[in-house]
């Protein structure tokens, strides 16, 4: 058995390498393939993980506190969008509800991409660089007081304060009144996966716990480079852009979490229609497209699945007049992945090497599990708050 310490920088890798073709343009068909590999080597970030290698096998051992639960926004901060934001503040007490007895924290980054032709410059409409690039954004509260915090948390006070105070942009507004000078405008090629993916390479401290689940929750009316580069004419994806890339990113570099994308979006035909319909009298235009690229995310097909531990998350839809239902079932949706969700293993555990430590002390014979034909490992009867080490061993390929 193998006891962790807290926050250690061993690094462990349950690699499963990736092979991806070299061009993605628009709909082009993307090759994801993963092959086994167990080592210890790797870059993978996750916290509280170690590997020992011995002549024939690996001892992995792997911690996580029961009701840990990271949360992303990734909020579409182009000019039409602060309605919008505004519906997201006005209904965070709704999402917030739910989960309250849970360890959540809450970062946000926008859908501005410096990758994007043209929008190297650093200027005041992306912060000079600190609103992009999946960086997470400093919170503020209503009355635009520094928090100086990047993550909120259950224990921050006045959180939802900071939360209302951020996820509402201020360049969003500045664009709309500088009637959408690019000059004073966040981009407005929205790419919400190529950020999210940016995020997780760039893996902020203290934010991707292991065997956390994360939430992702994407706010935007548009899809992933405004038309999901399904339409002639619109900007073609690349790799960051992908589904595939983000779910294959997580496992790689996080192999221990799962994760669910739940996205407030042009969901459908009748809310394109309606934001088309209102932008001819409205002062924020919203021609939006549907968020496909997004939807897949949501609504993981067995395929997308397949790459990675991605669960079913919801679909809401952006041309709701109030997001308060939409986000109580987006935080119930979490609150079951955060206690039910499994933790990838690198492969199936050697007999008898399965060792499983507890703090506080005496769950270790109350505890059951299972473990599926993916690798992946479900735990059962775990109260909220007691700190898990598992422990399991490999035989080497």
């Amino acid at each position: 058995m193998i006891k962790l310490r807290r926050n250690n920088k061993f690094l462990i890798f349950a690699a499963i390498a990736l092979s991806i073709s070299a061009a993605v343009v628009g709909c082009s068909d993307v090759g994801f393939e993963s092959v086994p590999k167990i080592s210890c080597d790797g870059l993978n970030r996750d916290q509280d993980t170690s590997c020992y290698s011995s002549p024939n096998s690996l001892t992995i051992s792997f911690s996580f506190r029961v009701g840990d639960v990271d949360i992303l926004f990734v909020d579409d901060n182009s000019g039409s969008m602060y309605v919008e934001q505004q519906k997201m503040a006005n209904a965070f007490p709704n999402f917030i509800a739910n989960i309250s007895n849970l360890f959540y924290q809450i970062a946000i980054i926008t859908t501005d991409v410096s990758a994007t032709p043209g929008n190297t410059a650093v200027r005041n409409a992306n912060g000079f660089g600190k609103f992009q690039d999946g960086k997470f954004l400093e919170f503020y509260d209503e009355q635009k007081n520094a928090s100086g915090l990047k993550v909120i948390s259950h224990d921050t006070p006045n959180a939802q304060s900071l939360f209302k105070g951020t996820i509402k942009r201020q360049e969003s507004l500045d664009c709309d009144a500088a009637g959408f000078n690019p000059q004073a405008c966040p981009s407005a090629d929205e790419r919400g996966i190529y950020a999210a993916n940016l995020a997780i390479q760039r893996g902020e401290a203290n934010f991707f716990r292991p065997g956390a689940h994360l939430a992702v929750v994407i706010l935007s009316d548009e899809d992933e480079r405004s038309a999901g580069g399904l339409l002639e004419g619109h900007a073609s994806l690349e790799m960051e852009d992908l589904p595939e890339t983000l779910v294959t990113n997580l496992k790689n570099y996080y192999p221990t979490k799962s994760m669910s994308v739940h996205s407030v979006i042009t969901n459908n035909e009748a809310c394109r229609t309606a934001q088309t319909q209102a932008s001819a009298t409205s002062k924020w235009p919203t021609l939006g497209f549907i968020g496909t690229q997004y939807k897949k995310l949501s609504n993981p097909s067995a395929s997308l699945m397949a790459l990675g531990n991605i669960l079913k998350g919801d679909v809401g839809s952006i041309c709701a007049s109030n997001y308060g239902l939409q986000l109580g079932d987006i935080s119930r949706n979490i609150k079951n992945h955060t206690m039910d969700a499994p933790k990838q293993l690198s492969c199936v555990p050697e007999a008898g090497s399965i060792g499983i430590i507890t703090q506080p002390s005496g769950y270790e014979n109350q505890i059951q599990y299972s473990l599926d034909e993916k690798n992946k490992i479900y735990f059962y009867n775990l109260p909220v708050g007691v700190e898990v080490t598992f422990s399991y061993s490999c035989p080497k390929y």
